[in-house]
């Protein structure tokens, strides 16, 4: 990214990073209470303990207040960028040091060690990858494909609620937040199921329009992509065979999670009366060659995971999400370099008891793939299966076109929905960053409604806590994640920048983590 769109030279772009490795920062009590909770698995490495933990390996090294310094890593930083990120990192001695830690580092309840080659290392690609995105009442909103599952879900759950005119409804309100339930169970239902690493896994995400589908006149000449409508009335269960179009009329349409015409046959099933009940089934997709996958299995939610966005004086805007999965990753530091491994294969889906990945499209698999979604001069290359996330780095341009909105927060599963919750609040009720942001959220992830409380979303009127509210929806079938409605703890933390007409901006982070936002002049 710094090569083929930066302004500034890599020795440059990493300086701040140096300088405050080398020179330190306070120790915040969350960093921390989470250094102090990961301590049972750092413990049993050593560069970990002399990089985070006292010599008795039980406590974080320096208590809140005092400075924290990492020269290691000021020193790999400024290596890489006089080296060269190929040179040191990809094909050098820094690949040799990671593999060597890797395979010496013992898991201490498997007994095992790592089985990472060089090779790994250098065929790993960062490549190019085509946007997942949608129209919602005229912006145009993009995300970050396969293997995470984060956009597709947020553009399903778009496209669903396109259809309901939330406007109309008081934001959290009974129909408010039944009807956004009901849209992100039945996107979760779906991207649970279908997404994995697409250069190994064929899903039903193809990107043709409504608009060119269309010009095909009939059924014998739809071409892939695209499906002949088959008509069916709204009480049609959605799971009958060539019951996944909407169906209102002859022609061709285009077929996928992303499409609009998928979306009004998903939205078909909602009532305005009774929540639907969950976990719900996938849809189907007989016409296309896809397998019937079954969903993943249930995995705690990780908290390894950071997100900023950026937008500068051009107007150019970036949306990052890093993860390491779990806090502190594997826990292991790679010695004399200060940085944690990650732990991001768990990611997979596999049966706890067996271990077999059987029947998952995100199941482990060995082996090199031809990078089919791969965009220029990696497209031609082999790769191997990545595990899928949820990530939801997020862009928005304005119906004008316009850059409007940067967006994204960590949060395992919660992820796309806490994104979506806030580009809900922006876009049809038009409410400032601090106000989306600070708002109570409700999140389903095909499963009960979670609703923060007061502790959890530190506002004045949390959802978890309103009687009558949860009396309505539990009234109309809905379930809560814990028995008595009280919601669940969240771990997302949303960052995002808002450009408006006028050239100004405005930045705002959640105050769930350590909030910062800030502006450059230069």
């Amino acid at each position: 990214m710094l090569r083929e769109h930066g302004t500034f030279a890599l020795k440059d772009a990493v300086s701040f990073a140096v300088q405050r490795a080398r020179e330190g920062f306070p120790m915040y009590e969350d960093l921390h209470s989470k250094i102090a909770a990961a301590s049972v698995r750092m413990q049993h490495f050593d560069a970990s303990s002399r990089l985070f933990l006292t010599k008795n390996k039980r406590s974080p090294i320096v208590e809140i207040g005092e400075t924290f310094t990492n020269p290691d890593l000021a020193d790999t930083l400024e290596q890489l960028a006089e080296e060269g990120i190929d040179q040191l990192f990809y094909k050098g001695r820094l690949a040799d040091e990671i593999v060597e830690t890797t395979r010496a580092a013992m898991n201490p309840t498997t007994k095992r060690g790592g089985v990472m080659t060089k090779d790994d290392i250098s065929n790993y690609r960062a490549v190019f990858r085509r946007p997942m995105n949608t129209t919602y009442r005229g912006y145009q909103v993009f995300g970050m494909g396969p293997p995470s599952a984060g956009a597709v879900a947020v553009v399903e759950a778009l496209n669903v609620l396109e259809g309901f005119d939330l406007s109309e409804m008081s934001h959290n309100s009974a129909d408010y937040l039944h009807t956004i339930a009901d849209a992100m169970n039945l996107a979760w239902a779906d991207s649970d199921t279908y997404l994995a690493d697409a250069d190994f896994t064929d899903m039903p995400l193809h990107y043709q329009s409504d608009d060119y589908c269309q010009k095909f006149a009939d059924e014998g000449s739809c071409p892939t992509g695209c499906m002949w409508e088959k008509p069916y009335g709204a009480s049609t269960p959605l799971m009958e065979p060539n019951m996944y179009m909407a169906g209102r009329g002859k022609g061709c349409s285009a077929v996928g999670l992303l499409s609009k015409a998928y979306a009004r046959a998903r939205r078909d099933v909602h009532s305005r009366t009774r929540v639907l009940k969950s976990p719900l089934p996938s849809g189907k997709f007989p016409a296309l060659n896809v397998q019937d996958w079954t969903s993943q299995p249930d995995t705690p939610d990780r908290s390894g995971t950071t997100h900023f966005s950026v937008v500068d004086k051009a107007g150019n805007m970036v949306s990052m999400t890093s993860t390491i999965q779990d806090n502190f990753g594997s826990g292991i530091v790679v010695s004399g370099r200060g940085f944690l491994l990650n732990s991001q294969m768990t990611e997979f889906s596999f049966d706890q008891q067996s271990g077999s990945g059987k029947g998952y499209a995100n199941r482990p698999e060995g082996g090199r793939k031809l990078r089919k979604t791969a965009l220029g001069p990696d497209a031609g290359t082999s790769g191997g299966k990545r595990p899928r996330s949820s990530m939801t780095p997020t862009l928005v341009l304005d119906p004008a076109g316009k850059a409007m909105l940067a967006i994204g927060s960590p949060g395992g599963s919660r992820s796309p929905f806490t994104v979506l919750g806030a580009l809900l609040s922006v876009m049809d009720f038009g409410m400032n960053l601090k106000q989306a942001i600070d708002a109570p959220r409700a999140i389903a992830c095909n499963g009960p409604l979670e609703m923060e409380t007061r502790l959890e979303c530190q506002c004045t009127n949390p959802l978890g806590e309103e009687s009558y509210l949860m009396s309505v929806l539990k009234a109309r079938g809905m379930m809560f994640s814990s028995g008595q409605g009280k919601g669940s703890e969240t771990s997302e933390s949303l960052a995002a920048v808002m450009v408006f007409s006028n050239g100004t901006f405005d930045g705002y982070a959640d105050s769930k983590r350590v909030p910062s936002a800030l502006g450059y002049g230069a």
